[in-house]
């Protein structure tokens, strides 16, 4: 992945809020494919955005996702499915998720795809709220997301702040008309995996597999197994009427 500044064309920080490239964010989007894919030449840019006051408990974090790819309905839907899959991936850390919210649409005058997100962690007492703004251009397929992190004794105007920012969220570029495929879409097939596969590289033409007949077939013992088994079970109830002819004689004694 490429990593660089994310304040070009993702969104506008509250006034008084500090903001700095945060390559741990890159590095976790880049953990996931993005559009259906794992394009080794996708650009990643993240940012941390935090209040002026230290104490606000609300952090916002902003993420640039460009990649180089056709302008395909499937892997927008692809790109939208993985930013509402957030709430499912924080519940496999062991926290109780509850969803809040959810809204996707095409914007079809601003040439772009939004979706939005609200979950609360019960676990950890925190509320997340999130926006994507997904669009394209002739070559690239671009999808900036904003997300608020609170406490739920946090700073109500800080909060208010954060949350308005994910408004400001653009992904800039000379778009051109974007759709979002149904929900329920197969994703694109992913032409960059990153792991082995099981079609991965050249295809070879095994040679036939000759199968000789055997010229004496095996013999069938499952007639001594049978016949052994039935032997055993008799010896042991030979065993116990025995055992207990005895033990009747020793009580009568």
């Amino acid at each position: 992945m490429l990593f660089g500044t994310a304040a070009a064309g993702t969104l506008t920080k509250p006034d008084g809020w500090t903001a700095a490239d945060s390559k741990e964010i890159a590095d976790g989007a880049g953990a996931l494919a993005h559009f259906g894919t794992h394009d080794p030449s996708t650009k990643i840019a993240a940012m941390l955005i935090t209040p002026p006051a230290p104490n606000a408990g609300v952090t916002l974090f902003a993420t640039r996702i460009e990649v180089v790819l056709v302008n395909n309905p499937a892997a927008v839907r692809a790109e939208v499915d993985t930013f509402h899959g957030t709430a499912q991936r924080a519940q496999l850390s062991g926290s109780k998720i509850v969803e809040q919210g959810w809204q996707e649409k095409t914007n079809e005058v601003a040439k772009q795809v939004e979706a939005a997100l609200a979950f609360h962690d019960t676990t950890n007492n925190v509320t997340v709220t999130s926006r994507i703004v997904i669009a394209a251009t002739a070559q690239t397929l671009v999808a900036v997301t904003g997300e608020c992190m609170a406490r739920d004794d946090g700073n109500t105007a800080a909060i208010g702040q954060c949350i308005s920012a994910l408004d400001s969220l653009d992904p800039g570029g000379n778009r051109v008309a974007i759709a979002l495929a149904p929900a329920g879409t197969a994703a694109p097939e992913d032409m960059h995996p990153t792991g082995p596969t099981m079609s991965e590289g050249p295809r070879v033409p095994l040679p036939p597999l000759m199968v000789r007949p055997d010229t004496q077939p095996a013999t069938d013992r499952r007639p001594v197994f049978i016949g052994a088994g039935i032997v055993l079970l008799a010896a042991v109830f030979w065993w116990n009427m025995k055992r207990r002819a005895r033990e009747e004689d020793e009580d009568e004694s």
